[in-house]
């Protein structure tokens, strides 16, 4: 992992800026943006409080056992492999990308069986 440089933030604070000022002028021209349910930012701001809180209550954890504090609560193995395999997981699409660069069908294995650790 590589630290942020600050050029590489000013660049993306001017593309978010462009895209935000070529949204709002789509906007203007079009008038209204299509209707958006009512329930899903809801259940997208329950999802991310839930995960939030989670990584916060593990992350917590692993710090008091990797600090060796006498009072530290152990960390369920089968919930840390859940969690490490979960947010190691590609996405679809990236699923597909990565298969087409080693030349793979989608869905196949060089080893015959479920790589979940590989990327």
């Amino acid at each position: 992992m590589r630290q942020l440089h600050v050029g590489m933030l000013a660049g993306i604070f001017v593309v978010a800026g462009v895209l935000a000022w070529a949204g709002s002028r789509l906007w203007n021209s079009v008038g209204t943006l299509p209707s958006v349910p009512v329930a899903a930012p809801v259940v997208l701001a329950l999802i991310a409080t839930i995960l939030t809180a989670t990584a916060l209550s593990l992350r917590a954890r692993l710090g008091a056992q990797r600090e060796r504090e006498p009072h530290a609560k152990g960390v369920d193995p089968l919930m840390a492999a859940r969690w490490s395999w979960s947010a190691r997981r590609p996405g679809p699409g990236q699923r597909a990308a990565n298969s087409r660069a080693s030349g793979r069908k989608s869905g196949s294995s060089s080893a015959g069986g479920c790589q979940p650790w590989s990327r």
